[in-house]
């Protein structure tokens, strides 16, 4: 009876072993890369995301000041940059592109082309 309570014992912590050794494999395949979006406008940008992922200041949950960076794991991919000023959501007119393992600074400066999201309409930062 010993014998076959230690067999289930080693059973049970191998299966274990194999669940946490292909969880961690699974997790190190994942595909990622890091975006940074930096504002260097005279606005305040709030509720900034790219392709699915919010982007917030360390000093703030959902605002990016001048000067702000907001650093961010992310899947590659190819997306626009969301955000509001004011009452105006807008995104930018360049799609910002990620690949595997990429790192990219986008810096959003008040000369910066976005798009107006209710009516498509194209102007700079500094013209909302």
């Amino acid at each position: 009876m010993k014998n076959k309570k230690q067999i289930t014992l080693m059973v049970s912590v191998f299966l274990f072993g194999l669940i946490i050794s292909f969880l961690s494999c699974e997790e190190a395949d994942k595909e990622q890369a890091k975006l940074t979006i930096s504002n260097q406008s005279g606005r305040v940008l709030q509720y900034t995301t790219w392709n699915g992922t919010r982007f917030n200041s360390e000093n703030s949950s959902y605002n990016l000041y001048y000067g702000d960076k907001a650093k961010n794991d992310v899947e590659p991919g190819t997306a626009y940059i969301y955000f509001t000023v004011g009452y105006e959501k807008v995104r930018t007119q360049d799609l910002i592109t990620l690949k595997k393992d990429e790192e990219k600074i986008f810096y959003i400066y008040d000369s910066t082309r976005v798009i107006k999201t209710t009516n498509n309409e194209s102007c700079t930062l500094s013209e909302l």
